[in-house]
C-alpha cells in the first residue's frame, strides 16, 4: 500500500462526539505501509479529557491508553476510523497546553459515515505481481485512423473459490479512458473480488481469506506479494471503504522472475481454479506449514539462524500434518503401562509423558518419509541423502535447544533452501499438480543457484 497523509481533521472517540464537536481535537494522520498510522494532536489531547471507563481499555501494568477506535473528519470531507489505537501518552506544551500522539495498524476511510466493526459483504484487493503473472496484455482494435477499446471483450473473470459463505474470483478489464492535455490514457485493472453471503469483519477478512490469497500467490510467484490497495463495503450498493493496513513483511517491492515456480500458462483457468480450491481448504498443521513457507519468501529482517529455525519448523510441521498416530490410545496404554508401573512413584508421571511420544514418528523417520514422498525430485536435488539427513538432524537439535552450532554458515544456508525446495515438491504433489509441472519447477529460475549448490554439496561420492 502507498504511504498516505490526510488533511487536518477533527478527532474524537465516536461519530456522535465528533459531530457534536464539544471536545473534538485537531490533528493530522499519516499512514506508512510498514509502520502503520500515526495520529498527532499538537495542541490538545483525547485521553485526559475523557472518562477512561467509557472510552479506554487500559493495559494491566502498562501506562498506556488503548481505544477500540478513534474517528476523524478531514477538511476535504473524508471520514476516517483508526482501529485498535494505542496512545503514546499526553505531554505538556507551551503555553500551558497538551499534546498527544497515537499509533494504529489500520485506517479505514470513506466519504460516508460507516461502522468499522460491521460485517462486510464485499471486498476487493489489488495484489502485486498478479497481472504480470497472468500475462495480461491488451491491444486496442486499430482500423484506419481509429483505435477502439472493446469493454466486453477485454473483461475476464477467473474463479478461485466458492463456498456457502464466500465467492472469490479475479476480475480483469479496462477502465474508462482519461483525457488530459497530453493525450488519452487507458488503464486495465486486475482485482481479486470476494462476495460474502453472511459477511465478515475487516479483521476476519484480513486474517483468513486475504492471508490465503497472499500465501497462494506467494507459492505461485516465488515472492511474497504486497497488497497494493484494499476496499470493503457493508452493503451491495454502499460506498466503498478504503482500507490501509501495515505489513512488516512487504518493506520492499517483490519481483516476479521470468520463470516463476508455478507459471499461469502451466495451470490454465481450470487448473488455477482447482489449485486455489485445494489451497483454501488447507487447515491445521498443513495451513500452519504453508503460512511459514510463504512468509519466508518475504522480507523479514531477522538473524539467519532464526530463519533456519522457521524453515525447520515449517518442514517438520508439513511432514507431520494430517497423519494418524502410530498406536491407538488403548494399544499405547497397553504398551507403556508395564514400564510405568515398574518405575519409581516420583518419576512415573515423567516416564509416562516420555513414553506417550511413541505414538508419533521420530524425526529421522519423518525425514525418510519426506524423501520418499518427494521422489524422484528429492533424489535429484539431494543424491547423497544419508549425509544430508545426518547433518539436518544435528542442525535441528542445535536450533531447537538454542545450542551454539559448529556447522559452517554455508551448510546452514544450503539446508535452509533445501527444506524450502523439498516442501515445494511435497506440496505440489499433495495439491495434485501433474509431474510435468513439477519437472518445469526444476527448470525454473526459483532458487536455481541455491538448488545447484545443494546438489553439488550432496553429490554421491
Amino acid at each position: 500500500m502507498d504511504d498516505m497523509t490526510w488533511k487536518t481533521a477533527l478527532w474524537d472517540t465516536s461519530w456522535e462526539e465528533l459531530f457534536n464537536g464539544k471536545e473534538s481535537e485537531e490533528g493530522v494522520c499519516r499512514f506508512s505501509k510498514t509502520d502503520g498510522a500515526a495520529l498527532e494532536i499538537p495542541f490538545g489531547d483525547i485521553s485526559n479529557s475523557r472518562t477512561p471507563q467509557a472510552t479506554v481499555r487500559p493495559f494491566e501494568g502498562i501506562a498506556a491508553n488503548r481505544y477500540n477506535h478513534i474517528f476523524g473528519f478531514t477538511q476535504d470531507g473524508i471520514m476516517l476510523a483508526l482501529c485498535d489505537v494505542i496512545s503514546n501518552g499526553v505531554g505538556g506544551s507551551a503555553p500551558g497546553s497538551t499534546h498527544e500522539t497515537f499509533n494504529s495498524s489500520t485506517v479505514l476511510a470513506s466519504k460516508r459515515v460507516f461502522e468499522p466493526d460491521a460485517q462486510m459483504l464485499s471486498a476487493q484487493f489489488e495484489i502485486e505481481l498478479l497481472s504480470k503473472w497472468l500475462g495480461i496484455r491488451y491491444k486496442p482494435i486499430q482500423k484506419d485512423d481509429a483505435c477502439t477499446f472493446d469493454y466486453r471483450k477485454s473483461s475476464l473473470s477467473l474463479p478461485l473459490h466458492t463456498s456457502l459463505n464466500a465467492c472469490v474470483e479475479i476480475r480483469v478489464g479496462i477502465r474508462k479512458p482519461r483525457e488530459t492535455l497530453s493525450g488519452v490514457t487507458v488503464h486495465y485493472y486486475c482485482l481479486v473480488c470476494i462476495e460474502y453471503s453472511q459477511g465478515k469483519t475487516v479483521d476476519d477478512i484480513w486474517c483468513t481469506d486475504l492471508w490465503k490469497l497472499q500465501s497462494f500467490f506467494s507459492f505461485c510467484f516465488g515472492a511474497y506479494p504486497e497488497i497494493k490497495s484494499a476496499k470493503v463495503r457493508q452493503g451491495r450498493n454502499d460506498n466503498w471503504i478504503q482500507v490501509y493496513r501495515s505489513s512488516a513483511n512487504t518493506s520492499r517491492p517483490a519481483k516476479l522472475s521470468s520463470q516463476p515456480p508455478i507459471p499461469f500458462h502451466e495451470l490454465g483457468t481450470d487448473g488455477l481454479h482447482r489449485l486455489s480450491e485445494k489451497w483454501f481448504s488447507l487447515n491445521g498443521d498443513m495451513r500452519h506449514a504453508v503460512e511459514i513457507l510463504t512468509s519466508l519468501q518475504g522480507t523479514w529482517k531477522m538473524p539467519f539462524d532464526l530463519q533456519l529455525l522457521a524453515a525447520t519448523t515449517m518442514f517438520e510441521s508439513l511432514i507431520r500434518a494430517d497423519r494418524p498416530p502410530i498406536y491407538g490410545a488403548e494399544a499405547l496404554d497397553e504398551l507403556i503401562e508395564p514400564i510405568v508401573a515398574s518405575a519409581k512413584k516420583d518419576v512415573r508421571g515423567r516416564v509416562k509423558g516420555l513414553l506417550s511420544l511413541l505414538d508419533k514418528p521420530s524425526y529421522n523417520q519423518i525425514l525418510e518419509e519426506a524423501y520418499e514422498e518427494g521422489r524422484p525430485w528429492s533424489e535429484r536435488l539431494i543424491p547423497y541423502w544419508s549425509k544430508f539427513k545426518k547433518e539436518q538432524y544435528s542442525l535441528r537439535i542445535t536450533g531447537a535447544h538454542g545450542i551454539n552450532s559448529n556447522e559452517g554458515p554455508h551448510l546452514r544456508v544450503d539446508h535452509y533452501y533445501a527444506q524450502i525446495t523439498l516442501a515445494y515438491f511435497i506440496l505440489m504433489k499433495r495439491l495434485g499438480l501433474p509431474p510435468e509441472t513439477i519437472d518445469r519447477f526444476e527448470r525454473s529460475s526459483f532458487l536455481n543457484v541455491a538448488r545447484w549448490n545443494i546438489t553439488k554439496r550432496y553429490a554421491k561420492q
